[in-house]
């Protein structure tokens, strides 16, 4: 596949698909790959914030250089640097930010399909794991950096045979097992599934606030029922979502009254408001201000 394609000019709101979507950008290169499973390796040299992907396969990344912060669905943040590693089920969306300030991003990512996942729990994996996979961090180790140091200059110019990545990919896996908890790598294992994942719930807002749609809605492009998007929206922000929307578009509201040249209309207009008579009355009632009162005092 020719990769024609740039990270930094993927539109924001597509969801890139790993490891699929790796085949295409200039910033990946292929190492080995076979249908789900690979080792891809990665140079990005420019920032890029708020990146959102779905896992179609379990997949690792390492970080050689650089800084990458990953958040769950559930909102915990995993951020990792100088050999350490993420390990992340399948069918799971995470949001990804990189900052440039301190030089490029430099990584690798392991995607491990069906047999090798069965080859490591041999013909009867355990039953004791119960609930979604979810997402973890594994410090760096020696063993797994010299690992990775091998993979591209030994294998980087081989087409490499299904049984050879699938041997490489195996032998990640009985590496991650022996120098950090082979009970929690195992019960990761088992505990991937395939049903539909949640996204993260404050990308999906963020996403969505100009578009007045119903918590329905949102609990939906979520991944979620009605009853476990507002419970875990309140768990995490500590008010319902409805609130919290109003409170979001309001700090927007602010922000481009105070830093652009917008009318009040049209700012009103841009953030999903009904008229602009209700945006003032919203606006006043939060800052106790006009935006135009507002805008004066600021010049």
């Amino acid at each position: 596949m020719i990769q024609t394609r740039s990270f930094l000019s993927h539109p924001p709101d597509d969801v890139l698909t790993l490891p699929e979507d790796l085949h295409a950008f200039q910033e990946a290169s292929v190492v080995m790959a076979h249908g789900e499973a690979g080792i891809f390796h990665k140079l990005i040299e420019k920032t890029m914030l708020a990146v959102e992907f779905r896992t179609a396969a379990p997949c690792l990344c390492m970080t050689l250089r650089g800084r990458e912060t990953f958040w769950t669905s559930d909102g915990r943040e995993i951020s990792l640097q100088g050999g350490e590693m993420i390990l992340m089920p399948a069918n799971t969306y995470m949001i990804s930010d990189f900052s440039a300030k301190e030089g490029p991003l430099e990584a690798y990512i392991l995607s491990f399909d069906t047999a090798a996942i069965r080859a490591l729990q041999g013909p009867h994996p355990q039953s004791g794991a119960t609930g979604a996979a979810s997402a973890y961090k594994i410090q760096a180790h020696a063993a797994l950096a010299g690992f990775f140091d091998s993979a591209k200059t030994i294998y980087g110019q081989m087409t490499g045979s299904p049984s050879l990545l699938q041997t490489k990919l195996l032998e990640c896996l009985h590496l991650i097992a022996e120098v950090d908890d082979a009970e929690r790598l195992t019960g990761f294992l088992t505990a991937c599934h395939t049903g539909q994942a949640p996204r993260n719930i404050l990308h999906v807002m963020r996403e969505n606030a100009r578009r007045n749609l119903s918590v329905a809605e949102l609990a939906r492009m979520s991944g979620r029922s009605v009853t476990s998007f507002t419970r875990d929206f309140k768990r995490q922000f500590g008010m319902p979502p409805r609130q919290w929307l109003a409170d979001y578009k309001l700090q927007k509201a602010q922000e481009l009254v105070l830093n652009s040249r917008q009318s009040v209309t049209e700012i009103g207009a841009e953030l999903g408001y009904s008229s602009t008579s209700h945006f003032i009355e919203k606006f006043r009632k939060q800052f106790g201000t006009t935006p135009k009162a507002m805008r004066l005092r600021s010049l």
